[in-house]
């Protein structure tokens, strides 16, 4: 299997493991967590996840993941909604 053919076949827990993870060694830090965030994206398809988010084109969607333009809390959402990963706050 492929890295893109196993990327494309993770599981939404595996998914969420992995950015979970990165949260953790990140100690919190928001770009260590949206680059996982774009690799896992790429691995997706970039298209047809754009497509799946609604409103944003795979160009816009790739820069923002990427840095060049601002990230926002709501495309970040979106993101996960589509990976079937809600977003949860929880206490410590």
């Amino acid at each position: 299997m492929s890295g893109h053919e196993e990327a494309s076949a993770a599981t939404p827990q595996a998914i969420a493991d992995r950015l979970q993870a990165c949260l953790q060694d990140s100690d919190g830090d928001p770009k260590v967590f949206i680059d996982a965030l774009a690799a896992v994206a790429e691995n997706h398809g970039l298209v047809t996840l754009a497509a799946e988010c609604g409103g944003v084109s795979a160009t816009t969607l790739r820069r923002q993941l990427c840095g060049h333009y601002p990230t926002s809390l709501s495309t970040v959402m979106r993101v996960l909604r589509v990976l079937g990963i809600p977003l949860q706050v929880q206490a410590r």
